[in-house]
């Protein structure tokens, strides 16, 4: 049987993860930007140099290799925060349908009692067994 304190436990689970996924997401997004900025204004100023783009690559990811690194490990954050809210929103779904599903069996235990079906106009009932 499902509690109500595992449902509302849920329910925050998801608003956390929700939050969390949230916050890493503006992180990893705001260090990206940042760090896309950088390079530009480094190639602007003459500190990035290459004769392709490899090479321009090449000198930005020599020249700002802690960003990249600090890029990387907010992007795997956000992937991880991410998964924990997809998780979190399972179990949610599962607690949803266990309780439906005890939901439908007391309907059905209520119900059963309750029916009687007439055959063709005679006082005789459909007999059968309830579910269990």
């Amino acid at each position: 049987m499902v509690k109500p304190e595992e449902i509302q436990s849920a329910y925050e689970a998801v608003k956390k993860a929700t939050a969390a996924t949230f916050e890493a997401g503006l992180k990893f997004t705001a260090a990206k930007d940042a760090l896309d900025r950088d390079i530009l204004q480094a190639t602007a100023d003459g500190l990035i140099e290459g004769k392709n783009e490899t090479e321009r690559k090449a000198a930005a990811y020599t020249r700002f290799d802690q960003n990249y690194h600090q890029v990387d490990q907010l992007e795997k954050t956000y992937k991880v925060e991410t998964n924990n809210l997809a998780l979190a929103r399972i179990h949610l779904d599962c607690l949803r349908d266990l309780l439906r599903m005890a939901e439908v069996a007391v309907a059905e235990r209520l119900a059963y009692p309750l029916q009687s079906v007439l055959v063709k106009g005679t006082k005789e009932k459909i007999k059968g067994q309830p579910p269990k």
